[in-house]
């Protein structure tokens, strides 16, 4: 019923970003019809519930992931008996039109393996721009409420938006980190969007996490600035910052890939007294446009994730690949009975 065409499919067989792009459209249309008048606000609930419902669905269908940072370099991909093979050899083997088999073979499934990853980061990047839209919405209904809502019913709210996010991404902080980012900024959506923050990055030292390279570093630093613009207490942005900084590392990593440096420079310049503990000085300190700076990380991240090698680690990937699954089917139950 949900999947028509694609049912009986799964793992690499099945069109992921597709179904995903599928879902899309679907929800701008029914989105249009909101703003048209034409829904009421139990209509749009029950059809936000199908869409996460689909989405968690969807994952357990059994996504496999091909790690989209690594770079796929099909002259690594040799079989044993080519280890004697000489650097005159490679080089002759550029413009041998006789190669052997087993390394044509070997060229076809490094551009298989590449492909495959383009695909699930554009799956990634397309649900997490649906549940950007999801949670707008609920903070929407949240804000709208009257009387105002309750703490145990904001609590509610909260872990099952958290809840979804953990199982469709697998427990992956970094998807969920770059969902953050991709929420507009409305102060009038604080009372839902500063636990569904807290939650989120408060938990963020518990999983695998690419914190040491570049990309991850300011994607983890533009969250936390984040998390502090929906508050003006002085008490409640020192308790963030001190969050971050046991978080993150002291100083920005160095460069390790040339697709680092666009990241690098959405951060201002810190001086040579301050550099001991840049991390510190960068988040305490107002030093960029905020909103700007997260617009260019989002757009350098689409660019450099789904068109090319992004220099990092893929810590979703990683994470599927040392984690056994529990996690996921411990969360799916709890869930599942959320979203119903």
């Amino acid at each position: 019923m949900y999947f028509g065409e694609w049912a009986g499919k799964s793992g690499p067989d099945f069109p992921f970003h597709v179904v995903a792009q599928r879902v899309r459209s679907l929800v701008a249309e029914f989105q249009r019809f909101a703003a048209m008048g034409l829904l009421t606000m139990p209509e749009r609930t029950e059809g936000w519930r199908q869409v996460v419902r689909f989405l968690v669905l969807l994952r357990t269908v059994g996504l496999t992931e091909v790690a989209p940072n690594e770079e796929v370099d099909p002259g690594c991909h040799h079989r044993g008996d080519d280890n004697q093979q000489s650097i005159d050899g490679v080089g002759r083997s550029r413009t041998n039109h006789k190669s052997k088999p087993g390394v044509q073979q070997s060229d076809r499934s490094a551009a298989s393996g590449g492909e495959t990853a383009r695909q699930t980061r554009r799956y990634q990047l397309t649900v997490i721009d649906i549940l950007a839209d999801y949670i707008r919405f609920r903070c929407e209904s949240v804000t709208g409420l009257h009387p105002p809502v309750q703490p145990a019913t904001l609590l509610r709210e909260c872990n099952r938006i958290v809840g979804s996010m953990f199982v469709i991404f697998d427990g992956s902080m970094e998807l969920m980190a770059l969902t953050l980012l991709r929420l507009p900024p409305d102060r009038q959506h604080t009372l839902l969007l500063y636990p569904v923050f807290e939650n989120v990055l408060t938990q963020a030292g518990t999983a695998p996490a690419d914190y040491d390279t570049i990309p991850g570093y300011v994607r983890m630093l533009l969250c936390y600035k984040r998390w502090k613009s929906l508050v003006h207490g002085r008490d409640e942005k020192a308790a963030i910052d001190a969050h971050a900084i046991r978080l993150l590392p002291g100083r920005c990593p160095t460069v390790r890939h040339t697709s680092d440096l666009c990241f690098l420079r959405l951060l201002p310049p810190v001086p040579p007294g301050q550099r001991a503990a840049e991390t510190r000085y960068l988040l305490v300190n107002d030093l960029f446009n905020l909103e700007h700076c997260i617009a260019q990380f989002r757009q350098h991240h689409r660019r450099t994730s789904v068109g090319g090698h992004t220099g990092g680690r893929d810590e979703s990937t990683a994470k599927q690949q040392r984690d056994d699954g529990s996690n996921r089917q411990r969360h799916l139950v709890s869930v599942l009975a959320c979203v119903r």
